[in-house]
């Protein structure tokens, strides 16, 4: 959100808030483990947010109202809603979420509380595990098996399939993107095209999650593992650089 705003969730309801100076505990209302959370895109000071998760077979999402989160699972029904694992909010009337265990895709239309809520829209082939959107009427999403989904033309389907499961995805444009997965897996979007693996023997770690800060500076985390994203512009891609390596 800023520097001095954002959240983060986990296992059994948990949701943090940062405030500029540290960390602190927000009440969910739920204990469901919540697996991605969204407060608009990069850049964006929205004061409303996803949230979603899932436990036991059944999906979870939450909303943030400015003053606390409450649930709006309003939509969502098995067998298709059953671990909802990351979230992304184009506006306070406009999300999609997509599911681990089925694969499928949800989109939330409206206002929480209002009539808002969520319809499915497609299943894709296999467990999906992050999505990402670029404009209301373009975005990615990827998972298993390493498949890489767009969104154009008002629906999803398959770009490219990379082989090795892909679990987060960050879109600096739509022109521009990476995406990170298992065995330390990272792939670039250029000029409509997904390349990679981009950093073969940087690190065999799972890698979990990647944000970009600039073209030129980004993030990927880990089990196991930190990893360092940077580019020579306007000069070639160059490869990953290991900043740190802790175990938990």
């Amino acid at each position: 959100m800023s520097l001095t705003s954002g959240w983060a969730v986990g296992n059994s309801g948990i949701t943090l808030h940062f405030d500029g100076g540290g960390w602190s505990v927000v009440p969910s209302g739920t204990t469901a483990d919540l697996l991605g959370v969204s407060f608009g895109p990069p850049g964006t000071s929205y004061t409303n947010g996803f949230a979603v998760g899932g436990s036991l077979g059944s999906a979870t999402a939450l909303y943030w109202g400015t003053v606390g989160w409450s649930s709006i699972d309003l939509g969502l029904s098995s067998p298709n809603a059953q671990s909802l694992s990351s979230v992304f909010e184009v506006s306070p009337t406009d999300a999609w979420a997509v599911d681990s265990a089925t694969g499928a895709f949800w989109h939330w239309s409206g206002a929480a509380g209002l009539g808002g809520g969520w319809s499915m829209v497609t299943l894709g082939g296999s467990g999906l595990n992050s999505v990402f959107m670029t404009s209301a009427t373009d975005g990615w999403a990827v998972g298993l098996g390493g498949a890489i989904y767009h969104y154009t033309g008002g629906g999803w389907s398959v770009y490219t399939t990379t082989g090795s499961t892909l679990n987060s995805i960050f879109m600096l444009s739509a022109n521009e993107g990476w995406a990170v997965g298992n065995g330390g897996t990272i792939f670039h979007y250029s000029a409509g095209q997904w390349a990679g693996p981009v950093s073969p023997g940087t690190t065999s770690e799972d890698l979990r999650s990647v944000f970009m800060l600039s073209p030129t500076e980004g993030w990927a985390v880990g089990l196991l593992a930190q990893s360092y994203i940077t580019r020579a512009a306007p000069g070639p891609l160059s490869l990953p650089t290991i900043l740190a390596r802790t175990r938990t």
